[in-house]
């Protein structure tokens, strides 16, 4: 990915780097292109631990009745309801950087995603094709088989996911 900012500011930090320090203000939202990948809205959030490129991550969190934006690996939990974003590389604990949220993003599986077509949560911030009722990433939708671009990873389209909520 070389997604540069479509409107850029002075002081961005760039779409992919790591910062110890915070240098945006969370929460800020961004649209950067890419000349692969085509235009994308990115999201400047906290990382945890264990986060690769592709890990999906929800970033919901209060504080003192303030967003933390604090994020945490999707849990393998069904009817969840949250918004999710895909780590744009090994953001870790105590870090700060990029998360996609729309656009074709370089998404984390389990090495078993066919090809194209829905996503479901499988573990802790990664996905699979195969259906899990509560457990669909809605607004997401797989490109490619793992493997593309590379092993246990594959291209998804995202519009603004959310993990699915309960279910009747």
């Amino acid at each position: 990915m070389a997604y540069t900012f479509s409107d850029p500011l002075i002081g961005l930090p760039a779409i992919g780097s790591i910062g110890t320090t915070q240098q945006q203000p969370g929460g800020t939202i961004r649209r950067a292109v890419d000349p692969t990948y085509g235009e994308g809205e990115f999201i400047y959030l906290q990382g945890v631990a264990s986060t690769v490129l592709g890990s999906l991550v929800t970033w919901s969190g209060v504080t003192s009745g303030a967003p933390t934006f604090q994020t945490a690996l999707v849990a393998n939990t069904a009817n969840q309801a949250v918004p999710v974003a895909v780590a744009t590389a090994a953001i870790g604990a105590g870090q700060w950087g990029w998360y996609q949220i729309s656009g074709t993003a370089i998404v984390a599986n389990n090495g078993t995603f066919a090809a194209a077509g829905p996503m479901y949560i499988v573990a802790a911030g990664t996905i699979t094709s195969v259906a899990a009722a509560g457990k669909q990433i809605v607004n997401a939708y797989g490109l490619s088989a793992t493997g593309t671009p590379a092993a246990n990873q594959n291209l998804a389209v995202l519009m603004r996911p959310f993990a699915q909520g309960a279910i009747t």
